[in-house]
């Protein structure tokens, strides 16, 4: 299922470290054609990799930036 996490779902298809699998028979299709053409299977890999190598400190930068900003915004005013 790639609805909980779609955005790094959609940069997966995109690259071709992921394929949109509808039904029981487009998994099967896809399963024979990593197993009968290795080339496809070592390609999507080789994706995958570059996929998480490209996004890799992704979290550390996030919160890096939110407390930034918190430290920018300064010290909240109590009620």
């Amino acid at each position: 299922h790639m609805f909980q996490a779609e955005e790094i779902s959609a940069m997966a298809v995109e690259r071709g470290a992921a394929r949109r699998i509808s039904d029981v028979s487009s998994l099967a299709d896809t399963v024979n054609v990593y197993i009968e053409q290795p080339e496809h299977r070592r390609a999507a890999g080789a994706a995958a990799r570059a996929l998480v190598e490209d996004n890799r400190g992704a979290l550390e930068l996030t919160l890096e930036r939110i407390e930034r900003a918190l430290a920018e915004r300064g010290p909240a005013e109590a009620p």
